[in-house]
């Protein structure tokens, strides 16, 4: 048997004008209905202070630029440590490249380097 809950309007006199039957499984399913209705409102407004925030930094745009100047700078400053760092090493002999002396001007004329298909052909 199905458990309802009745509920009574009262008009301005206090007499009965108006009696609402509803079951309990239809309360509780407006309940959840309710509540995620406010979650969902709750984030969209939560979403939108957020923005809201967001889009004042956007708007100046030589503040965004300068900081990725700023961002490449540094960048670039970390490459070239990195680069000294290797250049560094030749003479430290601590790599098996810096155990080699190449000789750059000793080059081979492009005409005498054979097509990749020979090499290939002999493994």
């Amino acid at each position: 048997m199905r458990k309802k809950i009745s509920f009574v309007v009262l008009s301005n006199s206090g007499a009965p004008a108006k009696q609402i039957c509803a079951s309990k499984a239809s309360i509780g399913l407006l309940g959840v209905v309710l509540t995620a209705g406010l979650i969902f409102f709750g984030y969209v407004i939560y979403d939108y202070f957020q923005l809201k925030k967001t889009t004042v930094h956007l708007k100046n745009r030589e503040v965004h630029l300068t900081g990725e100047l700023v961002e490449i700078q540094n960048q670039r400053k970390q490459i070239q440590e990195f680069a000294n760092e290797i250049n560094d090493q030749y003479g430290r002999r601590k790599t098996l490249r810096s155990l080699f002396d190449f000789d750059e001007s000793a080059s081979i004329p492009l005409e005498e380097v054979e097509p990749a298909s020979e090499i290939v052909k002999r493994f």
